[in-house]
């Protein structure tokens, strides 16, 4: 493949990461209340924490489509939507290890995916990102190296 059909299926891949986070906020905004109740049946999450934990996920995933779209920062961004999603599949999979196999809430009251599904979507997504990644040109962080008295 060229240079630029690569770039042009990378921008795709941008796109519909886009597309899928708005969908997934403004789902889980328009039912709210269906959110929070699948919030509740998350062991590790405080109720307490129930309402601040739902308005930052909603806020990430209306910020950071936008971040996809400027170019200063789509960097950051795109490995920021890599990490979500990377946390999204640990919480799936943590889901069918524990046998739960319904509702993720990830798409309340639009779509009803069971874990397995959600997991899929999921790596579906971390793949189209990583490829995004290197189609746009974006080399792999380099790793932090510290030298003798720099601290």
């Amino acid at each position: 493949m060229t240079p630029s059909v690569e770039r042009k299926i990378g921008a795709v891949c941008l796109c519909l990461i886009g597309a899928t986070l708005w969908t997934a906020a403004a789902t889980k905004m328009l039912h709210i209340k269906e959110f929070w109740s699948v919030l509740e049946t998350v062991p590790f999450l405080p109720e307490i924490l129930l309402v601040p934990f739902s308005g930052v996920l909603i806020a990430v995933e209306v910020l950071l489509p936008f971040g996809l779209i400027l170019s200063p920062i789509r960097r950051q961004s795109l490995l920021s939507c890599l990490a979500l999603f990377g946390c999204f599949a640990g919480y799936a999979l943590w889901r069918i290890g524990h046998g739960n196999m319904g509702g993720c809430g990830c798409f309340t009251g639009l779509l009803d995916l069971t874990s397995v599904q959600d997991l899929f979507l999921d790596l579906f997504l971390i793949s189209g990102g990583s490829y995004a990644y290197r189609a746009l040109g974006y080399s792999a962080p380099r790793p932090l190296r510290l030298h003798r008295g720099s601290i």
